[in-house]
């Protein structure tokens, strides 16, 4: 269940990121930048308020580092660094929700 939702979040935010690219409301790096600001705030957001569903944050890590592989060649620098960053960033709060849970325990 947490890991599909986790598949939907970044499905979602890539689709934003497809339709103001693909009609031309952006350009294609402006675009692919405001989705991942889209699948990191909602990512991050569910993430940490859930707490106990760490395949969430895995599969928008899982997404994430896709963008970065398919942003390294030709590089597109402001993409893969800004995704690199979301991967981190899962990380750090996957991290951080496993010590609480310890903590609490």
């Amino acid at each position: 269940g947490a890991t599909y939702a986790g598949w939907l979040t970044a499905a979602s935010s890539v689709s934003v990121g497809l339709v103001l690219g693909g009609w031309g409301i952006l350009d294609q790096t402006t675009a692919a930048l405001v989705a991942l600001v889209i699948a990191l705030v909602l990512g991050l957001g569910v993430q940490l308020s859930l707490g106990r569903a760490p395949g969430y944050g895995a599969a928008l890590i899982w997404a994430l580092a896709a963008v970065v592989a398919r942003n390294a060649s030709p590089v597109n620098t402001p993409v893969a660094a800004l995704a690199a960053l979301g991967v981190l960033a899962f990380i750090g709060a996957l991290v951080m929700v496993r010590r609480k849970r310890r903590a609490a325990a």
